[in-house]
């Protein structure tokens, strides 16, 4: 019997912990949603891109590479990022891909001024 309220309480544990780690991907894309345009070149108001003029060249840090970035420093430097934060900079992430055409555009070649 006592066998059977440890299965049952690791199983409620591990839901519970489903389920924040859906609710912080959910929040995380429904910021990121909130926060910028609806289509490419569209401009929210809380939020403005980081794009940098280079010389010849422009760079613009999309949120999803920001997000992406965090993650990956995360795992490879051991920041030890609590799991909500992580699911959370998740969900900006699947955002900036899913929701974007020009995801890839990083960093490219400016047109000529003149």
């Amino acid at each position: 019997m006592k066998k059977k309220r440890w299965l049952w309480l690791a199983g409620l544990v591990a839901l519970h912990a489903s389920i924040m780690a859906s609710l912080a991907l959910g929040l995380g894309y429904l910021s990121a949603w909130l926060a910028s345009g609806s289509q490419e070149g569209e401009r929210r108001r809380p939020f403005r891109s980081l794009a940098f003029s280079i010389r010849r060249w422009r760079l613009h840090i999309h949120h999803w590479f920001w997000a992406a970035s965090l993650l990956l420093s995360n795992w490879f430097l051991d920041w030890h990022f609590p799991h909500l934060l992580t699911a959370f900079l998740g969900g900006v992430t699947v955002h900036g891909l899913t929701n974007y055409r020009d995801w890839h555009h990083i960093f490219w070649r400016r047109q000529n001024d003149h």
